[in-house]
């Protein structure tokens, strides 16, 4: 089984918000048709004011 344990991914998007320690990795093999090859990871923060910043880096890497 997969760990989804929280982790640390540097983002310049979320540089300045505070982390809430949830993020994802997309599973290697799980695209399909045009989605073949994705890599990525992603996350949420949350600002000072209390805005939720959502940010995904990916690749398609074919």
């Amino acid at each position: 089984m997969a760990d989804f344990s929280p982790t640390s991914v540097p983002s310049p998007a979320i540089e300045t918000a505070v982390p809430v320690g949830l993020a994802f990795v997309i599973v290697p093999g799980s695209g399909t048709s045009e989605l073949a090859g994705i890599t990525g990871a992603g996350g949420i923060a949350v600002d000072a004011d209390g805005t939720h910043r959502i940010w995904f880096d990916y690749g398609l890497g074919k």
